[in-house]
């Protein structure tokens, strides 16, 4: 669910708040073209494309 600025990114029972315009960035460099996140469905599809729907990422991404 995309609420405001971060969207909460379940991953093994952990709910993570994470950054929309900090995933849109990351996820925009490596799609060579703009992305815009409009529903969790999207986003996990792009993140297990990447490879990045670990623990590692989700709690990082907000450093950024």
């Amino acid at each position: 669910m995309i609420k405001d600025d971060y969207i909460i990114i379940p991953f093994k029972g952990v709910k993570y708040n994470i950054n929309v315009k900090k995933l849109e960035l990351v996820l925009s460099k490596l799609e060579n073209k703009e992305v815009i996140l409009t529903n969790n469905n999207d986003v996990k599809e792009l993140l297990r494309k990447y490879k990045l729907y670990d623990e590692y990422f989700l709690e990082n991404i907000n450093k950024i």
